[in-house]
């Protein structure tokens, strides 16, 4: 189900009025039964899946705290681990890893007909599995006793707001709320709707428009040279942030509501003054989980320069490879981690530029990575970079964008980025203001909503992670 689909239109309100009249002691059950439903709605066979991974991470969980035999603890661990990144494997990247191993050995080559070429990729698969892993991994660590409810950490993996594409949720933090007694608060309500608001108003207002020009150009990106080239990589670049963090304001928003805390998953990424800055405001989730499951263990940076190195450059490769069986992905994140490795060598130069330029700096790197990020293919990745300089014409430029496009597109982008920093982002600050101006900015962000929303359900760019 769509949070910008008529069904959740109405499927929300119901959720709320039967979380609050429902008794707590029930409530998990509610909410259990109502994310089930909602991922029901794409395709109701691959509740399997969750269900699983639900299964197998409860049980190894229990096992890990119960003994004391090293070894045991491994096994278990091992079991929770292979189930997760096996089914994430099978779902996400067999039919990358066949066809590519085909190129090279043509017996091994899938035909069309065959069943690995039919496989769906589940929606939010790549974050419900790196959320329970993260819940084992902490309990094997001893840093997180193992949850004996069923009910509850059924629920800590399948919340519906956050289910299909995060933020990616630590149990330490989701499941005590859970268990807490939220009662009805005129705050969660002000802040919570008005997240949800601002959330829509980032993807059908912002994200959709820019998407209807940014998706002709890399379409074809062959057809087009200098500018329309230059303005689907920005369109891009602001599609791509105010997409996803605009699902992460819904979800976000929806769980205020009920009284309950969700990570932010943004912050204001792209006034970062360089790219480390930019990867702790940007996906914040799953760059933390990054951090602390593989990063920290490999050594981080505690094992001299070149590990360092290579840490980061591991990191950043797997987790380009995270969002998707791809070449371009790939590269991608391996951009991301020379990025890095080449702040760490020139840090000292950085904090010596002014802010704007260091901004502006970081910017266009983050854009210019955007590029194998939203390509089909290196080929197109590659003319992209060659011809997006090439020479200024106007030649083929995107149908359909008028120079009122352009402008509304700047001036949404440009009140999205007040209201941002006026905010403090995360529009917590909304109830500091008085009842009027918070009508005022519900009002003017709705009407924005209403009068220039692009209400065609497109998907939100990050399910197919």
């Amino acid at each position: 189900m769509l949070f910008n689909s008529l069904e959740f239109i109405l499927f929300l309100p119901i959720v709320l009025v039967l979380y609050f009249l429902t008794p707590h002691k029930v409530k998990w059950g509610l909410l259990l039964a109502v994310s089930f439903l909602f991922y029901s709605f794409w395709k109701p066979e691959y509740l399997i899946l969750i269900i699983t991974s639900i299964i197998v991470d409860y049980f190894a969980a229990i096992r890990i705290e119960k003994t004391d035999n090293l070894k045991l603890k491994r096994f278990f661990l091992t079991v929770s681990l292979v189930t997760n990144l096996g089914m994430l494997f099978t779902f996400k990247y067999l039919k990358f890893f066949l066809v590519n191993l085909g190129v090279v050995i043509p017996s091994l080559y899938p035909t069309p007909d065959s069943p690995v070429m039919k496989i769906l990729l589940p929606v939010g698969i790549s974050f419900y599995t790196f959320q329970t892993m993260g819940y084992t991994i902490d309990v094997y660590k001893g840093k997180l006793k193992a949850e004996r409810h069923l009910g509850y950490f059924a629920l800590y993996v399948s919340y519906f707001p956050q289910l299909v594409a995060g933020p990616i949720e630590r149990a330490s933090h989701l499941l005590p709320q859970f268990k807490s007694i939220n009662p009805i608060k005129a705050e969660n309500l002000i802040i919570g709707f008005s997240r949800i608001l601002w959330g829509f108003f980032k993807k059908v207002v912002i994200a959709d428009r820019l998407a209807l020009f940014a998706d002709v150009i890399f379409a074809n990106p062959t057809d087009y040279s200098g500018f329309p080239l230059i303005v689907g990589i920005l369109f891009f670049t602001f599609q791509i942030y105010c997409d996803f963090s605009g699902y992460s304001d819904i979800a976000i928003g929806i769980a205020k509501v009920m009284g309950i805390d969700i990570i932010e998953n943004f912050n204001i990424p792209y006034s970062s003054v360089n790219i480390s800055e930019f990867w702790k405001r940007w996906h914040i989730s799953l760059s933390s989980w990054f951090r602390d499951y593989l990063y920290f263990p490999l050594g981080g940076n505690k094992k001299g320069i070149p590990r360092t190195y290579f840490n980061l450059l591991l990191v950043f490769t797997l987790s380009g490879f995270w969002h998707g069986a791809n070449w371009t992905f790939l590269v991608w994140g391996i951009l991301h981690g020379i990025y890095l490795i080449f702040y760490k060598m020139t840090s000292h130069l950085f904090t010596r530029l002014p802010k704007q330029i260091s901004i502006v700096i970081t910017f266009i790197a983050v854009s210019f990575a955007w590029v194998f990020f939203r390509a089909k293919s290196l080929n197109d990745a590659l003319y992209i970079i060659r011809n997006v300089f090439h020479s200024i014409n106007w030649r083929g430029f995107v149908p359909g964008l008028t120079g009122t496009d352009l402008m509304l597109s700047i001036v949404f982008i440009a009140y999205m980025t007040v209201i941002h920093h006026r905010f403090n982002f995360n529009l917590s600050r909304l109830t500091d203001l008085k009842p009027y101006q918070q009508l005022l900015f519900l009002s003017i962000t709705f009407c924005l909503i209403i009068c220039f929303g692009i209400f065609n359900e497109n998907k939100f760019l990050y399910f197919q992670f």
